[in-house]
């Protein structure tokens, strides 16, 4: 059984067909038809760079990155265990142009702002 065979019985299996035939063999399925369109449409086929940013997977720029993972006021807990304020929590104040986040955190009983990179924290 060919591969033109095997769509054919699948797609005449799936039921009412409609009269598009593909490369000279029997009927395609209109929905399969039309759900490989709208997907290719929506580029999900596609794994590039502007086809993240076009789903909503990814920000055009890091700050826009960060800022998807730590909105401002959001308390987040310092994970870098090389970082001197590892184990200290903070609430965001800021995210930098190049995407750094500046947090509050208490020392010596007052905020202070700290810069990290979005590696060094996590959601509290």
């Amino acid at each position: 059984m060919g591969v033109a065979s095997q769509s054919l019985f699948l797609v005449s299996a799936l039921g009412s067909t409609l009269d598009f035939r593909s490369a000279g063999e029997g009927p395609a399925h209109a929905a399969i038809v039309e759900a490989i369109y709208l997907a290719e449409v929506d580029m999900q086929f596609d794994d590039t760079r502007a086809a993240r940013i076009h789903r909503k997977e990814e920000a055009a720029t890091a700050r826009e990155n960060t800022a998807r993972h730590f909105t401002i006021g959001k308390d987040v807990i310092v994970t870098d265990a090389g970082n001197p304020f590892a184990t200290f929590s903070g609430i965001v104040d800021e995210i930098t142009k190049s995407g750094r986040v500046i947090a509050l955190i208490e020392l010596f009983g007052r905020m202070t702002p700290a810069e990290f990179d979005a590696a060094q924290l996590s959601a509290a």
